[in-house]
């Protein structure tokens, strides 16, 4: 994979996770059932306000907005899988950083063939580092290690 599109992937990544940072578990599961592409939109419109560098290219919107589909679309499962593999309890009272994190790799390790497990858990990992606290990023390497090397 070249490094550009590396970066836009890496680029998505970071706007599909502030997108799904702003929403709970029951917003996006009603997202998917209609008007996920207009919330969608709005959010690309204000992300330059959040988003460092301004709004992403267009290959990285596109894969960002895939990323936000596909986890609304298998948020049970992806819920459901991730919390088998978390040792810290409950699932569900794990943060809002952690949480999208731990579903967003979940997604890309387990349902879609993107990039090789190494990759997609150091990119999960990276973005642990920026908006985690000093657990996450040992937490969110650990929990996805254990999803990729368990295998569908």
């Amino acid at each position: 994979m070249s490094p550009a599109r590396n970066a836009d992937r890496a680029r998505g990544r970071r706007f599909a996770f502030q997108f799904l940072c702003l929403r709970d578990a029951d917003s996006l599961a009603a997202l998917a059932r209609g008007g996920l592409d207009d919330e969608l939109a709005a959010f690309e419109g204000t992300y330059a306000s959040i988003g460092e560098g301004g709004v992403p290219g267009e290959d990285a919107l596109r894969f960002g907005r895939g990323l936000v589909a596909d986890l609304a679309e298998n948020l049970a499962d992806l819920s459901t899988m991730a919390a088998g593999c978390c040792d810290r309890g409950n699932f569900g009272r794990l943060g809002g950083v952690e949480r999208t994190l731990l579903l967003m790799g979940g997604l890309e390790i387990r349902l879609r063939d993107d990039a090789p497990g190494a990759v997609v858990i150091n990119e999960y990992v990276n973005l642990a580092k920026e908006f985690g606290d000093e657990r996450t990023p040992p937490f969110v390497n650990g929990v996805l290690d254990r999803l990729l090397k368990e295998g569908p």
